[in-house]
């Protein structure tokens, strides 16, 4: 993942940049770009990002993925790296909407 949650491309000059499966030579976008790549070359079904400003959709657009920013409140924020309380969110990324849904009610709740 990009260092402090915080970029667009996937690179990490301390880690070593993340290779998108699809093709090498693209990005796999934003800061959980690590998590995307998984789901995308088929390690796991599904996978949780940060979202503040597009760090959840941007990869799964990037990868060809479902990614979703919930709903402010819907699934808590609880052990994740704050970068801006009212825009931080957490959430999956997934193959397919199904999958998708199926992560989002496991996780949704709030903490209690």
């Amino acid at each position: 993942m990009v260092e402090f949650a915080y970029g667009l491309t996937g690179h990490n000059e301390i880690t070593g940049n993340v290779r998108n499966p699809w093709n090498l030579d693209y990005i796999t976008g934003g800061s959980s770009s690590g998590p995307a790549a998984a789901v995308a070359a088929g390690l796991v079904y599904g996978t949780l990002g940060s979202d503040t400003g597009g760090s959840i959709r941007f990869p799964a657009s990037c990868c060809g993925l479902v990614g979703m920013k919930p709903t402010y409140g819907r699934v808590s924020r609880y052990g994740a790296m704050p970068l801006l309380h009212t825009l931080d969110h957490v959430g999956p990324l997934t193959r397919t909407v199904r999958d998708c849904a199926l992560i989002t009610q496991a996780i949704a709740g709030a903490r209690p």
